[in-house]
């Protein structure tokens, strides 16, 4: 199924719903990632969406940093798709089956994130308070 954000055309693939409770816990790529944007010591949670940009961008992951709500992939050259300081984000909305990030800057378009089908509801919850904990602090 293919969606249209922004302008640009992204994929819902099927996938497995994973999380990462720890930075060792991240596939490989996206641990490198965030230790090249400096972010891996500040690591706090992260989920598998299904969400895949583009046919060269692999499915994103939605992880929280104790700065930043990051969009990151296993891409080899791309591995941080998005990045979001707190400042951008005005909130993050969540449902059954997706988080929306809704951006601070009416002229930037908000960020829809499709869970996987099985996303355990408990894991969301654990998502957002991960995100307020690290927001306040």
């Amino acid at each position: 199924m293919a969606v249209t954000m922004a302008g640009d055309v992204m994929r819902l693939v099927r996938t497995r719903p994973e999380r990462a409770l720890r930075v060792e816990d991240l596939p490989e790529r996206i641990r490198g990632a965030l230790v090249n944007a400096g972010q891996a010591d500040g690591f706090r949670y992260a989920l598998k969406t299904a969400l895949k940009p583009n046919a060269t961008v692999p499915i994103v992951w939605a992880v929280i940093t104790s700065n930043a709500l990051l969009c990151c992939t296993t891409h080899a050259k791309r591995g941080v798709w998005r990045k979001y300081g707190f400042a951008e984000v005005n909130s993050v909305r969540v449902s059954a089956t997706r988080l929306d990030i809704v951006s601070s800057d009416i002229d930037t378009p908000d960020l829809g994130l499709p869970l996987p089908d099985g996303t355990e509801r408990a894991w969301v919850n654990e998502f957002m308070r991960a995100y307020e904990t690290a927001r306040v602090t």
